[in-house]
């Protein structure tokens, strides 16, 4: 996915249908798992007003994005936008 080419702390994503799960790291190359990188991901994304199920995996740095059954294309970009910006945000922090 393009996501995790434009972020450095976005380790992995994976699809199935319109589920999508992401992981963070600290270093892409070593796979270093970023726990504090996701709890700011979700903090961030809240804050815009949107909700992430996160913390998730062996080390607490997955998130799973699973949007409603019933759901439009610009409902799933807005999320996406926001997803974005809560992760830039975060690269931005020092993180």
């Amino acid at each position: 996915m393009e996501i995790e080419k434009r972020h450095e702390v976005v380790g992995e994503v994976t699809n199935f249908g319109i589920i999508c799960g992401m992981e963070f790291v600290r270093d892409k190359k070593k796979r270093i798992p970023g726990t504090e990188i996701s709890q700011a991901v979700v903090r961030e994304a809240l804050a815009r007003g949107l909700v992430l199920l996160g913390g998730l995996g062996s080390y607490g740095n997955r998130h799973i994005i699973h949007p409603a059954l019933v759901v439009t294309k610009g409902q799933i970009d807005r999320c996406l936008e926001l997803m974005e910006e809560s992760i830039a945000a975060v690269e931005s922090a020092g993180y």
